[in-house]
């Protein structure tokens, strides 16, 4: 009795995946790929961390290292994110044009 079960909800899990996949869902305008550019990470780089004096002077330097990274990081993020958007507003004037044409 248990394997006609296994299969029924099987082809069942199946059958509402590829019905969720495959069909057409109202489309807005909006950009489905990304978020609004406001929405993604913020653009302000986090605060530096005061690093308590250590024991070790690698230790020190290690830490000062991470934080450099993690400034580097956030100045990166920034432009990604700055891009993202300018990417996103080309898709919605292209998908624009395109319903234009049909």
């Amino acid at each position: 009795m248990k394997q006609p079960r296994r299969v029924l909800f099987a082809s069942l899990g199946a059958a509402l995946l590829s019905g969720a996949l495959l069909l057409p869902s109202q489309s807005s305008g909006q950009s489905d790929i990304l978020p609004a550019p406001k929405t993604l990470a913020p653009a302000t780089a986090p605060a530096p961390v005061a690093v308590a004096p250590a024991e070790d002077p690698a230790t020190a330097a290690l830490a000062a290292e991470v934080l450099q990274q993690q400034v580097k990081i956030a100045e990166n993020q920034k432009l990604i994110d700055e891009k993202l958007a300018i990417i996103a507003e080309n898709l919605r004037i292209a998908r624009i044009y395109v319903s234009r044409v049909k």
